[in-house]
């Protein structure tokens, strides 16, 4: 009875490899989330003291940031002064009214390029406006559309995003080695199922 070749156990651990980079190479491959636009500066600058008060409040960021959603709330010694900034690529422009000497929050909530909004608190002070005052009650760290006094900063000058983006983490490249072992062991139970349907009665002989 004609005998047939056996599989070397050497050409399924070389498919096993090839599976394993593979999936190295389209894992390594595939393009990190998406982070949300931050705030790089703004004018006045965060915990800035100015001698004068500023005629607007501008505001630039990571990316162009949409044209719709913002909004900017300044709260100060005479009260609030709520605004629809105009958006131009990455910059946030505000008009300011004639602001007395004190201190200020420009509270601001804009639309990241990636579609989710993005806030935070820019605090300056105007003229001999001694000590800033200890905030009463403590913001909230989920702005409204229409509250921009809602949300809350990470650090000054820097937004508070509602939902950051998760990037690829340390495990990474032990889930690519779990995935490349699991293709090396259904490599070879193919392997030896193949081997038991062509020879369940005799033994094959290697291939020298």
């Amino acid at each position: 009875m004609p005998t047939h070749p056996r599989v070397r156990p050497r050409h399924a651990v070389t498919t096993a490899l090839a599976l394993v980079a593979l999936t190295w190479l389209t894992l390594a491959s595939a393009p990190p989330a998406a982070a949300h636009d931050t705030l790089v500066a703004s004018t006045p600058a965060a915990d800035e003291n100015l001698d004068s008060a500023p005629a607007e409040l501008v505001l630039t960021f990571s990316g162009d940031v949409l044209d719709v959603g913002a909004e900017v709330l300044l709260t100060g010694p005479d009260g609030e002064h709520r605004s629809v900034p105009s958006v131009t690529d990455g910059v946030v422009t505000t008009a300011l009214p004639d602001l007395p000497v004190g201190h200020y929050d420009a509270r601001w909530r804009v639309v990241s390029e990636d579609g989710h909004p993005i806030s935070g608190i820019v605090p300056f002070s105007i003229g001999d406006a001694g000590p800033r005052p200890e905030p009463t009650t403590a913001p909230s760290t989920s702005p409204t559309p229409t509250d921009v006094d809602a949300a809350a900063p990470t650090d000054a000058g820097t937004p508070a995003t509602t939902s950051p983006a998760v990037a690829p983490g340390p495990l990474r490249p032990l889930g690519v080695a779990a995935i490349g072992a699991l293709a090396a062991l259904a490599v070879l139970a193919t392997v030896r199922a193949v081997r038991r349907r062509r020879h369940p009665h005799h033994p094959s002989q290697e291939i020298s």
